[in-house]
């Protein structure tokens, strides 16, 4: 009896949490595809360490795009050598170096970003140089068919333009059993600019990335 017990209490805190992840990826916005095969929203929170951070949130529709399978999607992703020949004429973002390595962290080998690029940014500032290397770790979710998480590696010594720098990739089926992509980023620049006016430049900065990876309207 007690062994009946101890697995029904597994069984429901699995189920419980597995509709906790579920939870964690928002629902798309009625409207967001009524125009374009994709949308994007941004928002100034607040970070644990009480800087603030820029959110951007993009929704995509693959299924109006030319990529529109996972081994696509995944593969333009990370493809990292190409994503500055993906914002070619960007008057926004300009890419220096764009490359992947790996590297040992944790005790686990894990894909790396190593990028550097200028940005457009507020004036009178003009432009933002960034320079960073992120991490990705793959995850294990019962909600989408492919989810990745990425946040910049500790330590590196060259980091400039971008104090936080960490998100999320989704790729998932909707109620209609339609593939759909989230992705979301948090970063909190260096330059000293209001969250509020900087949000604009960093929105655009990694909208044409995206635009240009999935060939989005």
């Amino acid at each position: 009896m007690k062994k009946l017990i101890l697995s029904f209490i597994l069984l429901l805190v699995l189920s419980i949490s597995n509709l906790l992840v579920a939870a964690q990826i928002p629902s798309i916005p009625s409207n967001c595809f009524s125009t374009k095969n994709y949308c994007v929203s941004s928002d100034v929170l607040r970070l644990s360490n009480g800087d603030r951070g820029i959110k951007i949130v993009i929704h995509v529709d693959p299924m109006q795009t030319h990529y529109n399978t996972v081994e696509e999607l995944q593969a333009r992703y990370f493809d990292f050598a190409n994503w500055p020949s993906y914002v070619n004429g960007s008057e926004n973002i300009r890419f220096d170096l764009s490359e992947e390595n790996t590297m040992v962290l944790n005790g686990k080998e894990v894909i790396t970003h190593k990028h550097s690029y200028v940005a457009k940014a507020p004036w009178p500032i003009s432009k933002m140089e960034v320079d960073d290397v992120v991490y990705y770790q793959m995850t294990e979710r019962a909600d989408t068919v492919l989810s990745t998480e990425f946040k910049q590696v500790p330590g590196y010594a060259k980091r400039k333009g971008l104090k936080y720098n960490s998100g999320e990739l989704h790729l998932y089926r909707d109620g209609k059993g339609e593939l759909k992509v989230y992705f979301s980023t948090t970063v909190t620049p260096s330059i000293e600019a209001l969250p509020n006016v900087a949000k604009r430049y960093i929105q655009n900065t990694i909208l044409d990335v995206l635009k240009g990876m999935f060939e989005l309207d």
